[in-house]
């Protein structure tokens, strides 16, 4: 969702539709609601030292999606008194402030649109939200989620297309690089990523490969 690009690919491909892959939404999502995780666990930090630590404790709970939250098996857990499920834990932790737990609610429609394709849902959950209500550092991602809204709903009609293959790519040169701290030949770099990724055989593997073993 960088601007920047979006203009230069309209400049080089007029006629192509742009897609914003759907990693980023959720991760948009995602960071936006942990930073609001933050900033309210930072208002217990002196007066209720015990609160504070449970939202700096399972903050991947409030992050996980709320469908996919236990609620059935109680077992004991670490800053709790009383034997507690996964979404128990959660609801507790939203009952302290309307508006994170409206923002909750609303990251959750948004990101089960999203794997669910459904587009109309989507983008209803999306106008649809009390700017009042939310979180403001859940506030500035929305504004950017309306803003490319024709974008985001080709992402939802083409949910095949994804940028994940170059995405682990673009880790795995970053890997290469750290493991052997810098190159200073580029040459050197370019070699490792097309052996590393099986992109280069020798003239003596490729006929090897080409040979056939006659049928017994």
């Amino acid at each position: 969702m960088y601007e920047p690009y979006m203009t230069l690919i309209k400049e080089l491909f007029p006629n192509a539709q742009i897609i914003i892959d759907r990693f980023h939404i959720v991760q948009a999502l995602n960071r936006t609601l942990n930073m609001s995780r933050v900033s309210l666990m930072n208002t217990f930090r002196s007066n209720n030292r015990p609160l504070y630590n449970k939202y700096k404790r399972y903050w991947k709970l409030l992050l996980t999606p709320s469908e996919d939250l236990n609620a059935i098996s109680y077992r004991k857990l670490k800053l709790f008194k009383s034997w507690q499920t996964p979404k128990g834990v959660v609801e507790y932790l939203l009952s302290f402030d309307e508006k994170f737990q409206y923002s909750y609610e609303v990251v959750n429609k948004l990101r089960q649109s999203l794997k669910h394709n459904n587009s109309i849902d989507f983008m209803t959950t999306l106008n649809e939200i009390d700017y009042n209500k939310v979180c403001f550092k859940l506030r500035i991602a929305i504004k950017t989620l309306k803003k490319y809204q024709l974008y985001i709903n080709n992402t939802l009609k083409y949910p095949s297309i994804t940028n994940g293959p170059i995405e682990g790519i673009n880790n795995k040169i970053k890997l290469i690089k750290r493991i052997s701290f810098g190159y200073r030949d580029y040459d050197n770099l370019r070699n490792r990523i097309l052996l590393t990724s099986r992109l280069y055989a020798s003239p003596i593997k490729k006929r090897l490969s080409n040979l056939r073993l006659p049928n017994l």
